[in-house]
């Protein structure tokens, strides 16, 4: 679907959606230089922490990303085990990718779309988000413990399969 046809842009679809979310969340905006692309900034508190969502919308590739943000930053020497920890579980993870920038220690997830063919929806942009904050959310404990306690990556994992596991068994 070129993007012409479709009747609002991405980023006003992202802009609209914002703006009326139910819990009418503050948001910025920054509109790239190119003027297709623009990114969305705001803040949540979860369970565990407090996170900055980020939307990047670019109408001229059709594509949406959004990516959650933690608010801590992992200590310098224990910035390879965490990373151990996230290519893991990466590997578990089917929409969410998790990430660790080494030189600032911000742990974050990435949701991507390519929408050259499909319609985007307000239920679409939630569950996005949604899987974004509650994966980086749910992971928060184990972090920490790599960062700040004594867990080691491969223990974190076990305990993540765990988790995984008792969440099957309670959902049947």
């Amino acid at each position: 679907m070129n993007h012409s046809l479709r009747q609002q842009t991405i980023s006003s679809i992202v802009s609209n959606y914002l703006a009326s979310d139910y819990d009418r969340r503050p948001y910025t905006c920054e509109t790239g230089t190119d003027n297709t692309s623009v990114t969305y900034r705001t803040e949540r508190s979860l369970c565990h922490m407090r996170a900055s969502s980020f939307y990047q919308a670019d109408d001229r590739q059709e594509r949406l990303s959004i990516l959650a943000y933690c608010s801590i930053r992992i200590p310098e020497q224990q910035r390879m085990e965490v990373a151990r920890f996230l290519v893991r579980v990466n590997s578990r993870l089917f929409w969410v990718k998790l990430e660790l920038d080494m030189d600032d220690g911000i742990v974050r997830t990435s949701v991507s779309i390519h929408l050259r063919d499909y319609p985007l929806s307000r239920t679409m942009l939630a569950s996005m988000e949604d899987s974004a904050l509650s994966t980086l959310d749910d992971l928060y404990p184990l972090i920490m413990n790599i960062a700040y306690g004594t867990m080691k990556a491969e223990d974190a994992y076990a305990r993540y399969c765990e988790l995984l596991e008792e969440a099957l068994r309670e959902s049947v």
